[in-house]
């Protein structure tokens, strides 16, 4: 009947709000676990990271120079990371992982990352 139709879709509106509050809470809640973990390795290196900034789970970290995000992003790759390039140089490269990234793949990422970074850092010898 209509009125159980009406029942059905109802009840499914409401599961899909709970869900996407879950998914919400979750991306501010990863994004704070990554933000963190990006600025300690910015502290860590600080002659080759300049800032870490970004909204939601778009992150971005900012190079001094564009050899150094290069070279990162060089050794990201090699490690199974994929993370995007500016439209202009490699000054600049953002995180975008997807809003349902596990807790265990932020680490691996942010691991990741450090390797890549001491890899920079004895490359160009900064």
């Amino acid at each position: 009947s209509v009125s159980q139709s009406a029942q059905v879709i109802g009840q499914v509106v409401l599961k899909d709000k709970e869900y996407l509050k879950s998914i919400t809470a979750r991306v501010v809640e990863d994004r704070e676990i990554t933000y963190k973990k990006l600025a300690a390795l910015a502290e860590k290196y600080p002659e080759i990271i300049q800032e870490v900034r970004g909204t939601g789970l778009m992150l971005a970290v900012e190079f001094h120079t564009c050899e150094l995000g290069y070279e990162t992003a060089k050794g990201l790759f090699a490690r199974r990371v994929m993370t995007a390039g500016t439209l202009v140089n490699a000054k600049t490269i953002r995180f975008e992982p997807t809003a349902v990234i596990s807790e265990q793949d932020i680490k691996d990422v942010i691991s990741r990352m450090d390797e890549a970074l001491a890899d920079t850092k004895k490359a160009l010898n900064v």
